[in-house]
């Protein structure tokens, strides 16, 4: 069952065209994985659904309803979350006053935020008094990905999350979203290849703002050697 369907959209920086009619699909509870090489378009696709970025031409249909062009704030209400590459944590809150925002937005009780968040990454437990800010960076994403699942929400779109870790930390990220797959959909921009054929539904290669190819093969997906040609 499709939960987004994105059709044919072109998107512009003023008149320099950074979309060319793009077209993706993703069902409900799959994740999908877009790769290539800095500059094709990746974030502005990720942006362009959550409606940071508008689109000039085509459709987004999310939950059988047209979402291109609304405004961010309303699309997080109806469930989708946009977790930025820069990892933009509060850094002068304590990580628990990070996650208190969150349950605030969501209208979800604290106590459980803290509990969710402990579970997905038991390491938390000691860190509810520490800022933010000082957290490492692996840290760090994994507490905007915790907000960002406070309140049961349907599409997680996700910008670089494993960029600049440590191969122990990535782990951390593959751990997280793992227990994730089945209870959210994703689309997620990842240069890390062997975390991408581990967990993908589906991949879309992206080159000069198009989408290249849509592979949903298990043979295909496992295949690093092919998907390298777009990095």
């Amino acid at each position: 069952m499709s939960i987004l369907s994105v059709n044919f959209i072109d998107v512009f920086y003023s008149s320099a065209q950074a979309l060319h009619g793009v077209s993706l699909n993703l069902n409900k509870g799959e994740f999908a994985f877009i790769v290539g090489r800095n500059g094709a378009g990746k974030t502005t696709l990720l942006k362009t659904i959550c409606g940071v970025l508008n689109c000039k031409n085509g459709s987004i249909v999310f939950e059988d309803r047209e979402i291109q062009n609304l405004r961010p704030e309303f699309l997080s209400q109806r469930g989708i979350r946009f977790i930025a590459q820069e990892r933009r944590v509060f850094q002068s809150l304590t990580v628990k006053e990070n996650l208190e925002l969150a349950a605030f937005a969501s209208g979800v009780a604290l106590s459980e935020t803290i509990r969710t968040a402990i579970e997905i990454y038991p390491q938390f437990e000691k860190l509810l008094n520490q800022k933010a800010g000082k957290l490492s960076g692996g840290q760090k994403e994994i507490l905007l990905i915790v907000r960002a699942l406070t309140g049961n929400p349907k599409l997680l779109l996700i910008d670089e999350p494993t960029e600049g870790l440590a191969s122990i930390v990535i782990d951390d990220i593959y751990k997280l979203l793992e227990k994730m797959r089945g209870s959210v959909s994703a689309i997620i921009v990842e240069q890390n290849l062997n975390l991408v054929t581990q967990l993908a539904d589906r991949i879309y290669p992206m080159k000069e703002g198009k989408i290249v190819k849509e592979i949903t093969d298990r043979s295909e997906i496992c295949n690093v050697k092919e998907l390298e040609v777009y990095l």
